[in-house]
């Protein structure tokens, strides 16, 4: 029997996001049941998950508010002519959070999902990191960017750090540049040691 070229699957927000989340496409979800066949663990990092809630979150609370206001141009235009209540019988946005919440506890129990905690790396690192652009963070005409991009990244490296000779190929559009820094060096020495 051959070995596994890897043995862990990270998502980034980006690839679930995508499908929309928490609604599986057809590719995530045939990678989600083939995974524990090819004995590789999938893995959400926790700093994805929040990404993923807020997000999810914050796109229930804008779409409420929208049909609210439609809702109220609506009852003030007929008002003009009779009394209208309208009741759209929406959910409160806690109670909406709370079926996501499950929503998420189904999709990980069905498919065996699990996390990694964020990185332990003080906000002290993680900031020095970024005052010298180390992957992955870069400079661009705005401001800087990749502070989501490092605590994810750092937090998949730190849960592999205990396994030995764990191969380190992060897949993501957000994956940093391949070429080689003193953090890529220092993160690939940690993981085989």
């Amino acid at each position: 029997m051959t070995e596994a070229m890897f043995r862990f699957l990270y998502f980034d927000s980006n690839i679930l996001l995508a499908a929309p989340w928490p609604r599986l496409s057809a590719t995530i979800e045939n990678i989600l049941k083939t995974a524990p066949a090819a004995d590789v663990t999938v893995i959400i990092p926790a700093p994805v998950e929040e990404e993923l809630a807020h997000h999810w979150i914050r796109g229930f609370n804008e779409r409420l508010r929208t049909l609210t206001a439609a809702a109220d141009a609506f009852q003030g235009h007929y008002r003009n002519v009779s009394e209208l209540e309208l009741d759209l019988g929406l959910p409160p946005s806690d109670y909406a959070t709370t079926l996501y919440q499950q929503r998420i506890g189904e999709l990980k129990e069905k498919y065996g999902i699990q996390s990694a905690p964020f990185t332990s790396r003080s906000l002290a690192d993680v900031f020095a990191m970024a005052c010298l652009y180390q992957p992955p963070f870069r400079r661009i005409k705005e401001g800087d960017v990749g502070f989501r991009d490092a605590v994810i990244f750092l937090s998949v490296i730190d849960h592999l750090a205990p396994r030995k000779r764990t191969p380190l190929r992060p897949l993501s559009p957000r994956t940093p540049s391949s070429r080689t820094t003193p953090l890529r060096h220092s993160c690939r020495q940690r993981v085989r040691a």
